[in-house]
């Protein structure tokens, strides 16, 4: 009865592992001949243990290692989603926790009366939690397997460093068996390691958290760059500058003035009529660039209105400074080489307001609208 006894805490520490195994490490193939070779490879492991210890009676740690660690390694590896850090790290945190229960199972076998019966009890009871924490957890887990792309190397040292570290001092310098009056130093030992792990497991949570937080933040903001930016520019767009408008308002008395300044490419309609509407799409980059390096330092005042249109604020720039800026927009255009190879004039018009007259933005840009005309008015095309 008592050899009975001994096999079944074996087999159930044995099985539970596996189970974590498979559980916990993300396969790359989870089709029916794949899953069922795992599976027929973890019954084979198990016959080898009972066959190298209740039948060939080999020492427990040699066959633990040469039957149970090695091969479950090997066949865990082979059918891994991630063969590197991240599975070594998966496989010494598992076999660390069993590790753990199987040695109070040992403890509860050799310092009490009917101490295998308890084991029996007990380990079962522990492997349940184990095993109910690792179903409610496995996802999260692999989720974020699949998606942290660093810091696994170091963490996988550790967790190698413990598990080799545990088995050590359960065998040197001679099995735990024989000297039982180390049992409570081990035990405080496990405890630490546990603890160690809960801080280990929530950091990977909290990382977990983290990613999903940066996740969010990346798609909100590629949300706001298609509601409030300017597709094939890069510029602000419509929605922005009525936004942006708005917020000036509210603010405005914290400006002494704001410039404006009303952009329009000449003859833009028979470049797209006789050339296409790939060529305008260059020369709108183009123009876009060139108000960049004119407008430097108001990158968010710069606004696509639609078709060849653009927009400028300027709060607190004098008129010189403004002009100037003018000035060297329209030098842009004719020195610099464009991907059209045309040519490209602009009509420009600007107002600037004092914040403390009552004129509205809006209607300071019409004022720019209208001296825009003027200006399109002097070319000869």
């Amino acid at each position: 009865m008592y050899d009975l006894l001994v096999v079944m805490n074996d087999m159930i520490v044995i099985v539970c592992d596996l189970l974590l195994y498979t559980i916990m490490c993300p396969s790359r193939e989870n089709t029916r001949v794949p899953v069922m070779f795992k599976y027929i490879g973890c019954v084979l492991i198990v016959a080898a243990y009972y066959g190298a210890v209740y039948i060939l009676k080999l020492p427990a740690a040699v066959s633990s290692t040469v039957c149970m660690t090695v091969p479950s390694f090997l066949l865990f590896l082979y059918y891994a989603k991630y063969r590197d850090s991240r599975f070594v790290l998966t496989f010494c945190f598992i076999d660390t926790i069993s590790l753990i229960v199987a040695f109070i199972g040992r403890l509860f076998g050799i310092t009490l009366e009917y101490g295998e019966v308890y084991a029996v009890i007990i380990m079962p009871v522990l492997f349940a939690v184990i095993l109910r924490f690792a179903f409610k957890y496995a996802d999260k887990y692999k989720k974020l397997l699949a998606e942290a792309d660093a810091g696994w190397g170091l963490m996988a040292c550790s967790t190698a460093l413990i598990y080799f570290a545990m088995i050590f001092f359960a065998g040197y310098p001679k099995p735990m068996v024989e000297r039982v009056e180390y049992f409570p130093v081990w035990l405080v030992f496990a405890v630490v390691v546990i603890s160690c792990y809960v801080v280990f497991i929530h950091s990977i949570f909290k990382t977990q958290k983290i990613s999903d937080q940066k996740k969010r933040l990346e798609r909100e903001k590629e949300v706001y760059q298609l509601a409030y930016n300017d597709g094939l520019t890069g510029l602000h767009n419509r929605a922005s500058y009525m936004e942006k408008v708005n917020e000036l308002e509210r603010n405005r008395s914290q400006f002494r003035q704001i410039g404006f300044v009303v952009v329009d490419i000449n003859c833009f309609k028979q470049v797209n009529d006789t050339m296409g509407h790939h060529m305008g799409d260059q020369i709108l980059i183009f123009v876009a660039d060139a108000l960049r390096v004119a407008f430097k330092g108001y990158e968010k005042y710069i606004f696509r209105m639609g078709g060849d249109e653009f927009f400028i604020i300027l709060p607190d720039e004098e008129e010189e400074e403004l002009k100037n800026r003018i000035s060297g927009f329209r030098r842009y255009l004719e020195e610099e080489k464009n991907a059209a190879g045309l040519k490209i004039t602009a009509a420009v018009g600007y107002e600037i307001i004092l914040t403390e007259e009552k004129e509205s933005l809006e209607h300071a840009f019409v004022l720019a609208d209208r001296k825009m005309y003027e200006d399109k008015r002097s070319f000869r095309f």
